[in-house]
């Protein structure tokens, strides 16, 4: 999310530096010859273009971030280990996924008997995505979640559906220790930022 929001932050300065620096010039030499008329109609331009560049950046991010399932993977477990870390009630947990707009609404989350099942304990997490995307037979896909800590570790599935050009998340579960070996999950990892 953070290496989204460089690239885009990046793309809005390239598309508005020239902007400036061309605005900057008219206005200026419409300052110099003292032609007020042309002097709002261009600082009027500038401003508009650069409205209007702001604008595209914005919504293309927020295009990105619900179309792109690893992203939206990390936000929903960034929220799930905020759940955890903070040992948050099932009913604020989903609160917060909907308001994000992260699950469809038969969504069906990892209750809280599920985690004590599992043993595991609150805390801080480091989480890890698999680079691989699974695609399912009714056209869902699927992606991995590593969560390890000094105590112990497990693995999630996050199970997601495209609803209006945005993946939303079907179902989220902890693997038992028999579909992790049938999943076959010694593939490769990379490391989520939990953080803004």
């Amino acid at each position: 999310m953070r290496d989204t929001k460089i690239v885009f932050i990046g793309i809005a300065i390239m598309a508005i530096a020239p902007i400036l620096f061309q605005g900057g010039r008219h206005i200026w030499s419409a300052l110099k010859g003292r032609d007020v008329k042309h002097l709002w109609l261009r600082l009027l331009i500038v401003l508009a273009a650069t409205s209007a560049v702001v604008l595209l950046a914005v919504s293309l991010y927020r295009f990105t971030i619900g179309y792109q399932a690893p992203l939206v993977a990390e936000q929903f477990h960034r929220e799930f280990s905020q759940r955890i870390a903070e040992n948050l009630s099932e009913e604020d947990y989903l609160a917060q996924l909907k308001e994000k707009d992260l699950v469809t609404a038969d969504f069906v989350f990892v209750g809280a008997e599920e985690i004590q099942s599992f043993n595991i304990a609150s805390g801080e997490y480091s989480v890890s995505l698999s680079e691989n995307i699974y695609e399912n037979d009714d056209g869902t896909i699927t992606l991995y979640a590593h969560y390890e800590q000094e105590d112990g570790e497990f693995y999630t599935a996050l199970i997601l559906t495209m609803e209006n050009n945005r993946w939303r998340v079907v179902e989220h579960r902890i693997l038992t220790e028999e579909e992790l070996n049938e999943a076959g999950l010694q593939k490769r990892f990379y490391k989520i930022e939990l953080e803004d």
